[in-house]
C-alpha cells in the first residue's frame, strides 16, 4: 500500500471512530456536572467533550495501519481528507504581513511528539480522577492512558543507545522502523522537557491508577521504575559544572550534547522530581528538584515595577540568553509555584503574567477574532492556542485576572466552532487548531505552527476549562503530586 493510500485508510477509520466520537461526546456532557462556568453550562461541556473527543480520535487515527501488537501514538495534528497529500502540494500559507510560514512539512501527517502524547496520557488520566470522584467507572480513560504511557516504554525499550532515553517524535503509524530493528524516529532529539514530561504523566498515572485500584501494584510499580528511568537519564546525561539546572539534552542523529538550559525545561524537570519524591520517598529526587528550582529562579528577570522570566541561556550554560522571551515561561512558572516557600515567586508569578498580557497578547492578521489570545513570544507573533490557554490556566490558577482568563477560555470555545474551516477541513467542533491564523503563527525559534487542529493546543484547552469550573489543584499539570 503506498503513502497516500495508507493515509486515506488511516482517514476512513478516523471516520468510523468520529461516530464513537460523537457518541462519547453526548455522554460527556452528562459526565461533565460542573456549575459556574464563564460558559454556559451546555457550551462549556461541549467544550471539555469536544477536547476528550478530539484526543481520543487523534490516538486512534492509525487503527488498521499500525500493526495490532503496537500501543498507539497520538497523530500531533489532524489532517483531513480535504487536504492534498504530500502536505507540500498545499504550499505555503497566505502572506499578509512577512515573515510569513513556509510550507508545511511533508511529514506532518505522521508526526507523533513525545511532548504531545505526554498531555493526551494526562488528560485521560485527570478524566479518570474526575470520574472517580463522581462515582463512576475510571477504567476507560485510565485504559486510554495506560495505552498512551505503553508507547513511551515501547520506545523507550527499543532505542538504539538502551540508555531510557525517547526522541523528540515517531511516525504515528507504526513505533518501529522498516527493517523492525528500532524505533521509528522522525525528530531525533533528545529533550529534557520532552522526557521530563513523558515521566510526568506517568507519575499521575501511578497515582490515580493506585487510588483507582487499577492494575496490581506490582504493574502500577512498572510504570514508576519508567519515570524513574527518564529522570535518570536526566540526571546522568544534564548536568555540566554549574550545580544549577539541567541542559537541554541531546541534538540531531549523532546525539551532539546541547549546552543551553531552558528555563520551560526545568520547570518540567522541577515537577517530575517532586512528584518522583512523593511518589518514593527518594531523597535524590528532591535534591534533582532543588537543583532545577534553583535555575528556575534565577531566570527570573527586574524589569520597571515588574519582571518576567527569561528563556534560559546561550550555549554556555551560563549566559542569559535575553531573548525570546516565551509566554510558557511565564505561565508554567506561575503553575509549578515555589513549594519550598523560600521565595515569594506568588509576587513573581503575578509580574510575569502582568508581563505577558502587556506584551505577548495578539490575534490575526487581517482575521477578525472575538478578542486576542496570546503569542507564543515576544519575537513571534500571531495568536497561538497552547500558550492562551496555559495563561488562562496561571491567570485562573493564581486568581490574577479572571477577567483575562475567562477572555481567553470563551476565545478558545468560539476558535474550536469557527478557526480556520477551509484550511483545516475539519468542521466538526472537536479539538482546537494550533493557530487560527492562516498565515501560521511563529514562535519566534524559527519554527511556525499552522491553522491545523492540534493535540497540544487541545489537551491544554482541556486542562484550562476543566480548572476555571472546577478548581481543584489537582488539575493544575505542575502541581506537585500530593499523596
Amino acid at each position: 500500500m503506498n503513502g497516500r493510500a495508507r493515509l486515506l485508510a488511516g482517514i476512513l477509520h478516523g471516520a468510523l471512530a468520529m461516530k464513537a466520537a460523537l457518541a462519547l461526546l453526548l455522554a460527556l456532557q452528562l459526565i461533565v456536572g460542573l456549575s459556574q462556568s464563564v460558559l454556559a453550562d451546555a457550551d462549556n461541556a461541549a467544550f471539555l467533550a469536544g477536547m476528550d473527543a478530539f484526543l481520543q480520535r487523534q490516538m486512534e487515527y492509525f487503527d488498521g495501519i499500525r500493526p495490532l501488537d503496537q500501543p498507539p501514538l497520538v497523530q500531533t495534528f489532524g489532517w483531513d481528507v480535504a487536504l492534498p497529500f504530500p502536505p507540500t502540494e498545499l504550499g505555503p500559507p497566505p502572506c499578509i504581513n512577512p515573515p510569513c510560514a513556509p510550507a508545511p512539512p511533508q511529514d506532518m501527517p505522521w508526526r507523533g511528539d513525545t511532548y504531545d502524547q505526554a498531555l493526551a496520557a494526562m488528560w485521560f488520566t485527570d478524566h479518570a480522577k474526575l470520574d472517580l470522584q463522581a462515582g463512576r467507572d475510571p477504567t476507560g480513560h485510565l485504559a486510554r492512558a495506560r495505552q498512551l504511557l505503553d508507547a513511551g516504554i515501547f520506545l523507550i525499550n527499543h532505542d538504539p543507545y538502551a540508555d531510557g532515553r525517547l526522541r523528540m517524535a515517531y511516525w504515528a503509524n507504526n513505533l518501529l522502523n522498516p527493517p523492525g530493528t528500532g524505533p521509528s524516529i522522525l525528530a531525533p532529539d533528545a529533550a529534557t522537557g520532552n522526557i521530563s514530561f513523558v515521566a510526568m504523566a506517568l507519575t499521575r498515572f501511578v497515582q490515580v491508577a493506585k487510588q483507582a485500584d487499577y492494575l496490581d501494584s506490582t504493574t502500577r510499580q512498572g510504570y514508576l521504575a519508567a519515570a524513574e528511568t527518564l529522570a535518570h537519564w536526566i540526571l546522568t546525561n544534564c548536568t555540566d559544572g554549574n550545580p544549577n539546572g539541567f541542559t537541554g539534552g541531546y541534538r540531531g542523529w549523532e546525539q551532539a550534547p546541547i549546552g543551553w538550559k531552558s528555563t520551560e525545561h526545568n520547570i518540567d524537570a522541577w515537577t517530575l522530581s517532586q512528584n518522583l519524591f512523593s511518589l518514593t520517598g527518594n531523597a535524590q529526587w528532591l535534591q534533582m528538584a532543588e537543583r532545577a528550582e534553583r535555575f528556575v529562579q534565577d531566570m527570573y528577570v527586574v524589569a520597571g515595577d515588574g519582571g518576567y522570566y527569561r528563556t534560559g541561556t546561550l550555549d554556555d550554560g551560563i549566559t542569559p540568553n535575553p531573548a525570546p522571551i516565551p509566554a510558557d515561561t511565564q505561565a508554567w512558572t506561575a503553575l509549578a509555584g515555589d513549594h519550598s516557600r523560600k521565595i515569594d515567586t506568588d509576587a513573581r508569578a503575578a509580574s510575569a503574567m502582568d508581563w505577558l498580557l502587556d506584551n505577548l497578547t495578539d490575534g490575526c492578521e487581517g482575521s477578525a477574532l472575538p478578542g486576542d489570545g496570546v503569542q507564543f513570544s515576544n519575537l513571534g507573533k500571531n495568536l497561538q492556542s497552547e500558550v492562551t490557554a496555559s495563561a488562562a490556566l496561571a491567570l485562573d490558577w493564581l486568581d490574577l485576572d479572571t477577567e483575562a482568563a475567562d477572555a481567553f477560555l470563551a476565545l478558545l470555545d468560539w476558535l474550536r466552532l469557527n478557526a480556520a474551516p477551509d484550511y483545516d477541513g475539519i468542521e466538526d467542533g472537536l479539538g482546537l487548531v494550533a493557530t487560527p491564523c492562516l498565515e501560521g503563527a511563529s514562535t519566534g525559534f524559527g519554527w511556525w505552527y499552522y491553522p491545523l487542529t492540534h493535540v497540544a493546543s487541545s489537551a491544554w484547552a482541556g486542562f484550562a476549562g476543566l480548572f476555571a469550573e472546577q478548581p481543584e489543584g489537582w488539575l493544575n499539570p505542575f502541581r506537585p503530586l500530593v499523596m
